[in-house]
């Protein structure tokens, strides 16, 4: 190596040949310790990755919080639009239960004569994004037996045992196969005149 005067600043002239000795280690010093010369001398590769990392996580945090933020207000929107979907799909089906549930309604007051009661479970399970799920259950009080009457609800029809009821008209066509069960239900646990009551129920839908 050689120094060269060369006007009024003074510069490093370095033979080729020793920058590749020392990029490869010798002379005492490893590959990593020059990179580039400047007038001042040699800037190492450590404080010249440092510097860099330095610029751009200064210029890389705001994009990050950026990213951050809407990451956080598309989850906020999505829930948002998934409770309005529920929503809506509990008010179609309850418009769609509603003549239902009066039957029910009204089917509880007739077999209470045969100890027997029908509650109606007054929440919407949501299966999926599409369907819900309403539950009943006949419970005769002396044995604490019970009947279940699953109801799910897909646009618009009732499946009631895997059997759909799509409509009003249809609906109206459910309500004889669910006394028909409850009926069944009861006279199989006991030996009271419940059928007969139940006959009543049916005269009056």
């Amino acid at each position: 190596m050689r120094t060269t005067q060369g006007g009024p600043h003074d510069y490093l002239d370095v033979d080729l040949n020793s920058i590749a000795d020392l990029r490869r280690g010798r002379g005492g010093r490893t590959p990593d310790a020059v990179t580039s010369l400047s007038p001042k001398g040699f800037t190492s590769r450590r404080t010249l990755v440092t510097q860099s990392s330095i610029r751009m996580g200064d210029e890389h945090s705001p994009i990050r919080d950026l990213k951050h933020r809407w990451d956080e207000e598309d989850k906020t929107r999505d829930e948002l639009e998934r409770q309005a979907r529920r929503a809506f799909l509990k008010q179609e089906a309850n418009e769609l239960f509603a003549p239902l549930e009066n039957y029910l309604t009204r089917l509880d007051k007739v077999i209470r004569e045969a100890n027997a009661a029908l509650e109606i479970d007054p929440t919407w399970e949501h299966l999926d994004e599409r369907k819900l799920r309403r539950t009943a259950k006949v419970i005769l009080r002396e044995t604490a037996e019970h009947l279940s009457l699953d109801l799910t609800i897909e646009g618009v029809t009732i499946f009631y045992r895997n059997r759909p009821y799509r409509f009003t008209r249809a609906i109206e066509a459910l309500i004889p196969v669910i006394t028909s069960d409850v009926e069944q239900f009861i006279t199989a646990q006991s030996q009271a005149t419940t059928p007969a009551h139940l006959a009543l129920i049916k005269g009056s839908t």
